[in-house]
């Protein structure tokens, strides 16, 4: 019986450290770059890894991965997210860069538009529509005010010529 209980509190004793060894992790690292090849700064740089971080000024990240495929996703305001898929098998990742497009100036601004017309179509197709009618509106009134008051002066001067 001895025996046994000492059998099983080595294998309890066993169990316990195996259980507490814990996975190997290796680093992804990269530049986060823009389409002419400069290091974007203050990316965000994210996955299915531990943790995320941002870009330095040179446009570096790096993060911490255990073994398996990640899916690495940089973002930034002003560009179009991109990623890239790296495996880690046994060694540290150097080259997981990331390159990144520029939007067009108003894209965020068109994109925030888009959002408000799929949430409020006919106000906002209302006012789309109304606005630059008052508008012009306004305008048109205006110059044909300042025309009477011109036509006014000038009819005013030839009656007093007379």
């Amino acid at each position: 019986m001895r025996n046994v209980g000492a059998l099983m509190i080595s294998l309890l004793f066993l169990v316990c450290l195996v259980g507490s060894v814990s996975a190997v992790d290796y680093n992804i690292s990269g530049i986060v770059k823009d389409t002419d090849g400069v290091g974007v700064y203050h990316a965000h740089v994210t996955g299915n890894v531990t943790g995320d971080t941002y870009t330095n000024a040179t446009g570096y990240y790096s993060i911490t991965a255990a073994v398996g495929a990640h899916n690495i996703t940089a973002t930034k305001s002003g560009y179009y997210t991109n990623y890239t898929l790296q495996t880690v098998v046994a060694a540290d990742i150097t080259d997981a860069d990331i390159v990144l497009e520029k939007k067009p100036i108003f894209a965020d601004l068109i994109e925030i538009l888009g959002s408000i017309v799929d949430i409020f179509p006919p106000i906002v197709l209302l006012v789309i529509a109304v606005v630059p009618v008052l508008i012009i509106v306004a305008i048109v009134s205006f110059v044909m005010g300042l025309f009477g008051s011109i036509l006014d002066g000038i009819t005013s001067a030839f009656r007093r010529l007379r």
